[in-house]
């Protein structure tokens, strides 16, 4: 049996942040708005997506109920609020997509292109915004471990995977979430 190549993210107990208790906007959930405004999002975002002809095939014969309700407990989750999430990891979750269907770096980028509008079409503050969409890219790294990359290359796909580069910043953004996450559990 292998081990898993990624980390889940840290357990959280369930139920409101008791920083958010205490009328402290701390956290990405409490400054999107907490799952109303996540749940719209979603809507928007899946509205997005299935409708873009570079990503829909990655969409078809998927139960979208199913898929908004767990994207909507995962960011919830993965914004600092109620853990809620059951859904396998991330890595896990999209492995056939990437295995079966082909699903590449340049997509991820698709998908951030639209969740970053998705946000600016709800109005978001562009500072949650860029919070929001650099915890949604340190995810690219998950879905596609440097494992999977070097595969890729061997088998001469490195123009698929020219762009996987982190952009500059996503390091630190990346840590300050992960800080978040342990200061909100705390």
């Amino acid at each position: 049996m292998e081990s898993k190549q990624t980390a889940p993210l840290p357990a959280k107990p369930a139920g409101p942040s008791p920083r958010k208790e205490a009328g402290i906007k701390t956290c990405i959930f409490d400054k999107l708005g907490g799952r109303h405004v996540i749940a719209t999002a979603v809507n928007i975002f899946y509205a997005k997506l299935i409708t873009d002809f570079r990503i829909a095939n990655f969409f078809e014969g998927v139960d979208m109920h199913k898929l908004k309700l767990k994207q909507v407990f995962f960011m919830q989750y993965a914004f600092g609020g109620p853990n809620e999430y059951t859904g396998k990891e991330l890595a896990e979750a999209h492995a056939h997509l990437v295995r079966d269907k082909g699903l590449l770096p340049m997509h991820f980028d698709i998908v951030l292109e639209h969740f970053m509008h998705t946000l600016q079409e709800l109005n978001v503050a562009q500072e949650v915004l860029e919070e929001a969409v650099a915890t949604v890219a340190s995810t690219k790294s998950v879905i596609f471990p440097p494992h999977l990359v070097a595969a890729a290359r061997q088998h001469g796909s490195d123009s698929d995977f020219d762009d996987f580069e982190e952009p500059d910043g996503l390091e630190v953004a990346r840590t300050e979430m992960t800080e978040n996450l342990v200061a909100i559990q705390e």
